[in-house]
């Protein structure tokens, strides 16, 4: 091997949660909190209920349910000060997957409610709840990333949570802390990237 592609193979990048590496590849340096600590458990707690298909195919979610998702905010408590205060980059991750999930699910569900009347996608909601916005920009600003779902933090490589801990990445040993439709189908594409 050359000298200079040896070189290249040894540089990494990390920001404490990913550590982009020849040895590494793109994951985290560690796998991601499955959960939220206690101390935000009415957020976890709702994202445990957020899914379409909470226990697929039988159990609905929040999102299963016209306009749901509305009370449910309204009834989650501002976490901003306790997020302002996070220093473990993990936590600050697993608030923003949270958060980003959250939001797109508050903004687009009356779209995809429409969907189901009439095949056609409905406008979204255009205002987010200083209760989730907040938190989200703390947290994103932290992470020095903007304000939405994306791939890394969000969406799949930090999203992951093994069945069996002791196991492999292995995509049949995956699943997803926070889900959109909860669907085997939505798992296996995304955890597939992982």
């Amino acid at each position: 091997m050359s000298s200079q592609v040896s070189s290249y193979h040894e540089k990494s990048y990390t920001d404490g949660f990913f550590k982009v590496s020849g040895a590494h590849g793109f994951l985290p340096v560690s796998d991601p909190l499955p959960k939220l600590p206690d101390r935000y458990a009415s957020l976890q707690a709702l994202m445990d209920e957020l899914p379409t298909n909470k226990v697929y195919p039988d159990t609905p979610g929040i999102l299963a349910v016209p306009d749901a998702i509305v009370k449910s905010v309204a009834e989650l408590a501002d976490f901003s000060s306790i997020a302002q205060n996070e220093t473990d980059v993990f936590v600050i991750q697993a608030l923003y997957r949270a958060y980003t999930f959250l939001a797109s699910a508050y903004t687009l569900e009356l779209s995809y409610q429409q969907f189901l009347i009439d095949g056609n996608y409905g406008k979204a909601r255009t205002v987010l709840p200083s209760n989730v916005a907040k938190p989200l920009v703390i947290v994103s600003e932290k992470l020095d990333v903007y304000p939405f779902l994306d791939y890394h933090y969000s969406y799949s490589l930090g999203n992951y949570v093994k069945n069996d801990p002791s196991g492999t990445l292995h995509w049949k040993n995956l699943n997803m802390a926070c889900k959109f439709s909860g669907t085997p189908d939505e798992i296996g594409f995304i955890m597939l990237h992982v």
